[in-house]
């Protein structure tokens, strides 16, 4: 087993240097954030569309009670990723400033 370490986060830009704060948060608005609003959340969004489609198909079914109980777990979803971009957003203008 090789010793190495994973790397997630991309290396720094050319020029980057940890003598200052700002330059740190640069690099995790970059990365992490960047992570986040590229990846995650569009995810998080293709897979809430794809359960109200089949919440509203098990309810256009007959099986009621499973297609409201998918699309309660759909709109709590769309609720915890609106939150999640509510934060993001804040903590980027937070920290921006």
């Amino acid at each position: 087993m090789d010793n190495e370490a994973i790397v997630i986060i991309q290396d720094a830009p050319e020029g980057f240097t940890w003598n200052n704060i700002s330059s740190f948060i640069d690099y995790i608005n970059t990365n992490l954030f960047g992570l986040l609003y590229n990846f995650l959340l569009p995810m998080a969004g293709g897979i809430l569309i794809l359960m109200i489609i089949w919440g509203g198909f098990k309810y256009v079914q007959g099986d009621t009670e499973t297609g409201k109980k998918t699309l309660t777990a759909a709109v709590i979803g769309l609720a915890i990723i609106a939150l999640a971009l509510v934060i993001i957003n804040t903590v980027i203008n937070i920290v921006s400033t």
